[in-house]
């Protein structure tokens, strides 16, 4: 992880570009002998298992963006999901880290550090639902005289007012079969 100080504008930019850039793809040929069912061999299953360890680190330091996409695939390496249909699910993953290579963190400085009570939290959430329901949360630290303007639509939180300060995308443990029960199930996770 790369930190990038700007000490007049009191803030820091954190990337990991140089560590998204050395990320290789799985080498994956497509064989006409293999039907998408077949289990993926010892080797594609070790390597899937690699690049999911390897997404992770800048899914849960710097990339929100690919929190989710993190957490399907991880799923994928499971005894019943192992196949070889999926082999390029890691790939594709690889492809969308480096077709955006300057995302990065930027803290920045929120309200008056010597007045912690007019800062707010300001947190999103989502879920979906079926077999492999995922729930998403993102929470921003944002001035309170903001927190109006956020409740209204005036302002988006993650705008130049908000700092990310956490995000976490998961599988929810139980099958929902409701859009309803998918949201107050991770509401109830994420609080």
């Amino acid at each position: 992880k790369k930190m990038h100080p700007d000490r007049k504008g009191f803030s820091i930019k954190a990337d990991q570009k140089f560590y998204v850039d050395m990320l290789q793809e799985l080498p994956f040929k497509e064989q006409a002998d293999r039907a998408p069912s077949d289990p993926m061999t010892k080797d594609e299953k070790k390597m899937a298992k690699s690049i999911t360890g390897a997404v992770q680190w800048p899914a849960n330091m710097t990339r929100p963006e690919i929190s989710c996409d993190c957490s399907e695939t991880a799923a994928l390496v499971g005894e019943k999901t192992a196949i070889y249909e999926n082999v390029p699910r890691f790939n594709k993953l690889i492809r969308k880290l480096k077709q955006h290579p300057d995302v990065a963190i930027y803290v920045r400085p929120v309200g008056d550090a010597s007045k912690p009570m007019d800062l707010g939290i300001y947190a999103m959430q989502d879920a979906s639902h079926g077999i492999r329901s995922r729930a998403g949360i993102i929470i921003f630290i944002i001035p309170a005289t903001v927190v109006n303007d956020i409740v209204y639509d005036k302002v988006a939180p993650w705008t130049h007012f908000g700092v990310c300060a956490y995000w976490r995308s998961k599988t929810i443990q139980r099958v929902s079969k409701s859009t309803f029960s998918s949201e107050t199930i991770a509401c109830v996770d994420n609080m």
